[in-house]
């Protein structure tokens, strides 16, 4: 798999905001060894995939109805400084590599697993059904404390819902 970056020229076929290099360096100095370079371009593939999923809540509009990802972006504005509609912010960049090594972790950014070190709590209802979950008696928030998905957060604006009157 190859890697073609987005530069916010609006890059044809772009799969990546993060060059190979870059990542494998930003591993290394979290201690963390990328196998070799397909590993790599897989792990950033997926992750970018996984913040082009994310395009509706995400900060601004695309600048053109034909990027091949969701950035970059015009009328961005991300902690308190705007960027213009041909650059890729760096906090984009980071997201999608700390989402690419969770992806070389093995974590399925789909579904991502619970906190293991929360206790395990069972309920039956006579004979019907047996349901398991994690967490107290009190509320159980089911987040894994991922890096990336905390910057995936910040990318994003503010949830908007539209209802239709019947």
């Amino acid at each position: 798999m190859s890697l073609v970056i987005e530069t916010g020229a609006i890059v044809p076929d772009a799969n990546s905001w993060v060059e190979r290099a870059t990542f494998i360096a930003y591993a290394a100095s979290k201690g963390i060894t990328v196998a070799d370079a397909d590993t790599a371009d897989v792990a950033l593939v997926k992750a970018a995939a996984f913040v082009n999923e994310s395009d509706p809540a995400l900060k601004g509009t695309r600048v053109s109805r034909s990027q091949f990802t969701s950035y970059p972006r015009s009328g961005l504005v991300l902690q308190g400084f705007s960027w213009r509609a041909d650059e890729i912010p760096e906090l984009v960049k980071r997201a999608q590599m700390e989402l690419a090594l969770d992806v070389n972790a093995g974590v399925d950014l789909h579904n991502i697993p619970a906190n293991p070190s929360r206790p395990k709590k069972s309920v039956g209802v006579e004979q019907a059904i047996d349901v398991s979950y994690f967490g107290s008696d009190k509320d159980v928030q089911m987040r894994r404390g991922s890096s990336g998905l905390a910057l995936l957060y910040e990318l994003m604006g503010p949830v908007r819902m539209t209802l239709e009157r019947v």
